[in-house]
């Protein structure tokens, strides 16, 4: 028997190039990148008048000034570029102008300053000197625990509740206006079984606007999120995934887990996870993501695909061995100004990627 190795290798030459071909395309790999932070204000515990308590929220103002909420002292300090401190705004308390529960706060362009207090379930306005202006009561939705202004000047709230829409806007006065999206029925992570208290709980998250109004709806307990265009429809919606967020649904099942284990689990109880630290536009087409508790942020375009993943560390010469970077802000020009709660400091760093 003769044997043709010429004809075997044409055959497994054709063979392998038809494997080769019938291949799912490869996914792209996401870029990498990492961005450096030194503390532009940083604090010390120890320190007999210190500056924060601990630092929640943070937002710029059309001048470049820094505001930083203090959730444990409830008032703002307003920062220079540099970090001198400039003013404090509002005070402890229930009265005119003052801050019970303060989670979150906005500015407008006219550099106006609105706080939202989730407890007296109040939004106070502040004029650009920090000067108490008016206040109004939110009489509609669920439990409300984000704030953004639009770019005329409307207040936008993320209220859902069960069989309610989910973002309603208002004028300065409070009358309400119109709302974006529906609240999403959600059940517990054991019992899917929708539920008025799951539901609320499950879609609270934050809210921002971009420069043209479409709305980003970040749900840090669901682990995703939805942009709505300024007209109220639905753009993008997407989970993200990756070794950060699966490290936080691990730790997320350990703890559903232990309390199975230690006191049993009831179809009212709701544990609900932090995936997301907070998030900013960098223009009209990307938004950033930061990932809780994993010096990590996810950067997507308005379409909901992955562009880029940072990875976050601080400049060895800052003496800062671990960031916790939570609330940011982004500016025009790629500057990154972010709260670190633990280290008791605001720290900037800057985007060094241009698409």
């Amino acid at each position: 028997m003769i044997i043709n190795y010429k004809y075997i290798a044409i055959i497994l030459s054709i063979v392998l190039l038809f494997i080769h071909c019938s291949r799912e395309p490869a996914e792209p790999e996401i870029p990498v990148s990492t961005i450096i932070f030194t503390p532009l204000i940083i604090d010390s515990p120890v320190a007999k008048d210190f500056l924060f308590e601990r630092p929640a929220t943070i937002q710029l103002d059309s001048n470049g000034k820094i505001y930083v909420l203090d959730f444990v002292a409830q008032h703002i300090l307003k920062f220079t570029p540099d970090g001198d401190v400039v003013q404090t705004i509002g005070r402890k308390g229930e009265g005119p102008g003052e801050l019970k529960q303060t989670i979150m706060f906005t500015t407008d362009h006219n550099n106006n300053i609105y706080t939202l207090d989730m407890d007296l379930r109040r939004v106070s306005i502040f004029n650009s000197d920090g000067e108490f202006q008016s206040s109004f009561i939110l009489e509609r939705g669920g439990m409300t625990t984000s704030i953004a202004i639009n770019s005329y000047g409307e207040i936008a709230m993320l209220q859902p509740a069960m069989d309610e829409p989910l973002v309603n806007i208002y004028t300065t006065g409070g009358e309400y206006i119109r709302s974006i999206g529906a609240t999403r029925p959600r059940g517990t992570q054991w019992d899917p079984t929708p539920t008025p208290m799951a539901t609320m709980n499950m879609n609270q998250g934050g809210i921002l606007f971009n420069s043209v109004d479409d709305l980003l709806v970040l749900y840090t307990a669901a682990a995703d999120f939805q942009i709505y265009s300024a007209g109220g429809n639905l753009m993008a919606e997407e989970k993200p995934d990756g070794p950060e967020i699966d490290s936080l649904r691990i730790q997320e099942q350990n703890i559903i887990e232990r309390i199975r284990r230690e006191r049993g689990l009831s179809s009212q109880m709701v544990i609900a996870t932090s995936f997301f630290s907070g998030a900013n536009f960098v223009d009209d087409e990307r938004f950033l993501v930061g990932i809780r508790n994993q010096r990590t942020m996810y950067e997507y375009s308005t379409a909901g695909e992955l562009l880029r993943i940072h990875k976050l560390k601080p400049d060895p010469e800052s003496g800062i061995e671990e960031l916790a970077i939570g609330n940011f802000v982004v500016t025009d020009d790629g500057k990154i100004f972010g709260v670190d709660a633990d280290n008791l400091a605001v720290m900037k760093g800057r985007l060094n990627v241009e698409h």
